[in-house]
Order: structure tokens, then sequence, then C-alpha cells
């Protein structure tokens, strides 16, 4: 079978402040000692970014996974730690009563050098749990990679079945903010506000995300989920014939949620749902930013699951973020 082929853009630049990253020009061929911002989409670049930063491991290699199954993954990261370098691992203990993951993680990490540890116990309960999705290569070395988004480290994630996003990037902000993240999840405290200057994380996103929203322009969001955040739908009508939205069809199943959708489409947005591939991608795409994360548009996601995000304000990532929404948006259907 071919390998699809990989959809990836390599950015050099400056190091941005706060929430919004800046970063410059085109590299293609940048070492990985610079600064690189790559855009990577699914179902067309596989496993092939995640296999590829691993084989930059030098120091040490952290992931935080709501779900890792994938076993080409898993392999990864076990060749990794056999040649001596440290892997750990963070893993949802309850991603949403999917005993049958659990089991299989832990059958796929017995026995080996990979160090797991099941997510602190305040992301262990109901309506709260371990929802990041990042791979961090190096942490605090000057050669740290990593690759923030949606993919989960799951067979339909990687093999063609989902619409995914992430960002890779070697941005210092950015990797240092993920491996204090990574490292207080570790070991059971609290992140606190300095990672938050460059990552969107939850619990306590749904402030800066609304933030994004009240920048005037065009505005395209992707979510899994139209959950119980009024703050964030009502900015996204604010904008009336400017928005779109992106949902799976699973979505609009519920009487709620087509209640807050008929609500949006009277106030001008734009709604439309993908049947295949499965969106499980979580996109936020103002006139200059791009968001991209593992944040869904409800209340557990919002305030009290850990989550990670990253904002982007760069021209090449924006016009790639937006070519990868509108070619979806042209395979979906209105709503009803």
């Amino acid at each position: 079978m071919r390998r699809p082929r990989t959809l990836t853009w390599r950015i050099a630049g400056a190091v941005g402040a706060l929430s919004v990253v800046a970063a410059g020009g085109l590299a293609h061929a940048a070492p990985r000692a610079q600064q690189i911002w790559q855009w990577v989409s699914e179902p067309q670049a596989g496993f092939r970014p995640w296999d590829q930063a691993l084989q930059h491991a030098i120091t040490g290699v952290d992931v935080n996974a709501y779900l890792l199954t994938d076993r080409p993954y898993a392999a990864a990261l076990i060749q990794v730690a056999h040649r001596g370098i440290p892997v750990q691992v963070i893993l949802a203990a309850n991603p949403y009563d999917d005993t049958a993951a659990v089991t299989t993680e832990r059958h796929l990490f017995a026995g080996t050098r990979v160090h797991v540890r099941w997510a602190p116990a305040r992301f262990d309960r109901p309506y709260a749990t371990d929802h990041a999705k990042y791979l961090l290569v190096n942490p605090g070395h000057r050669n740290a990679l990593a690759i923030i988004g949606s993919p989960n480290g799951t067979a339909s994630a990687f093999g063609g079945w989902n619409a995914e996003d992430a960002l890779e990037t070697t941005n210092r902000a950015t990797t240092t903010a993920l491996a204090a993240t990574f490292h207080a999840d570790w070991t059971d405290h609290l992140a606190g506000p300095a990672p938050r200057r460059a990552l969107m994380l939850s619990p306590g996103a749904q402030p800066a995300l609304r933030a994004l929203l009240t920048a005037p322009g065009p505005v395209a969001v992707t979510t899994e989920e139209v959950g119980d955040v009024p703050t964030l739908w009502s900015a996204l009508a604010a904008h009336h014939h400017n928005a779109r939205l992106l949902l799976p069809t699973s979505a609009i199943d519920s009487a709620a949620a087509q209640s807050r959708l008929k609500q949006l489409e009277r106030a001008g947005v734009h709604v439309r749902t993908l049947q295949t591939p499965y969106l499980h991608a979580k996109a936020l795409i103002t006139a200059t930013t791009t968001w991209v994360g593992s944040q869904n548009w409800s209340a557990p996601s919002m305030t009290s699951n850990r989550e990670v995000g990253l904002v982007v304000a760069n021209a090449r990532i924006h016009r790639q973020a937006l070519h990868w929404f509108d070619r979806l948006w042209q395979s979906a259907r209105p709503w009803h």
C-alpha cells in the first residue's frame, strides 16, 4: 500500500510572546537546532512526523496521550527507551470508560523500559480526564521538539480514518512551557501560570479561546463536540456570516446540539458536517492566527480536563491551515 504523501511545511523564525507565538519565513531544510514550525494534517501525514521526531531523541522523550494504542507508536517509544534514553508517558486512566484501551496500553508497555504513569487524580473523575495529546523530544535541550494537536496515539489518527491537525515546533518558549506542564503532571503538581504564557492550557482555557474569537474578520472552527460553552458560541455567533463551523456528523445527534446550531444559523453562521473522514480535528482559524490543540467546545474540556493547545500568528501556517479547512469544508454538507 502506498504511503500517503506528508503535507507539512517547515518555517523558521523568531520567538513570540504570551499566547500567540510568531514566526518568520520558509526553510524546508532547516536543521533541528533552528526554530521550525511545521503544519501536520491527517489523514495525509500518517505516523511519519512522530516517527521522524523520535529519531532525533538524544536526552529524553515525554508523551502525554489520552489514548496510546497504536502499535507502531508504542514500538518507536520502546525502541528509544531501549537505546537508554529516558521515555516517560502519561496516560488517561479513564478515557471515558474505554477499558479496552487501558488494557491494551498496559500490555504494550509491560516489561519495557518505558516509564508509564496514569494522569493525576484530579484528571481521573467524572467529567474530568487527561485529554492532552503531545510529544516532546529532548525536553530542556536546545534541540527540543514538540508536536501538539488533536491526534491521539491510535490507528484511527495515523491510519487514514480521521481528519486531524497538529503543529510541530522547536520554538523555545513552546517546548519550555510544555516541559514544565509535563513535569507538573508527572509529579502531580499544578502547572501554574508560567506555561500559559506560551500554551493554551485547560483547565481554564475558555477565556483565552474567547479572546481569539473577539478578533474581527472571518473565523473557521472545527470541534468534535457541541457542548455547553455559551460564551464561546455567543462569540462565534457575533461573526455572523463571516463564521464557518465544521463538525463530525455524530456531533449533531442530541436535541441540545441541534438547538444550539439553529441559534447559530439564525445569527448567520454557516454550519456543515463531515461524514468521512471522521472529523477529530480541533482548530480555530481567525483572520490572522491559527489555533490547534486538544480542546473540544465542551464544558469539561474547558474547565476540568487537562488539555493543551497552541496559537500561532504566522502567514504561512495560516494559509496552509485555511487550505486544509477549505478542502474539508468542500467535502462537507449543510448540517440539515
